[in-house]
């Protein structure tokens, strides 16, 4: 029983940790939830964020060109990303990145997750 109960928590973060590259989160994404404690999530977003391979990014509303700018970095040790705008802004910092599957992503910090499915180019 003991070894089963030491077991449970290994395997609970083997799960969680596998690690990221750059490359898995080059490309488009819609933001489709937002969650943050003690308040409604947001349905629909309708945004998007590109992340470049250069480390760059860009992301706006749906259907409409980028109106914000800025770079990213990932430490694929933690799988931690940071986000920093080209002006300085709310969302800027550290993210945790989860992935769900190839197609789905989640970001998240302090109170706050962030929903992301990729989106066809």
């Amino acid at each position: 029983m003991k070894t089963i109960l030491l077991l449970i928590p290994c395997l609970f973060l083997f799960a969680c940790t596998s690690s990221l590259k750059e490359s898995d989160l080059v490309g488009i994404w819609e933001i489709y939830r937002i969650e943050e404690i003690n308040k409604k999530p947001k349905e629909q977003v309708k945004r998007y964020i590109e992340f470049k391979s250069d480390g760059s990014m860009a992301g706006g509303h749906i259907g409409e060109e980028p109106h914000k700018f800025g770079k990213w970095k990932l430490d694929s040790k933690t799988n931690t990303l940071n986000i920093s705008s080209a002006e300085e802004n709310k969302d800027d910092g550290d993210y945790i990145v989860e992935r769900d599957s190839q197609e789905t992503l989640i970001l998240k910090q302090d109170s706050v997750s962030i929903y992301f499915r990729r989106m066809n180019e």
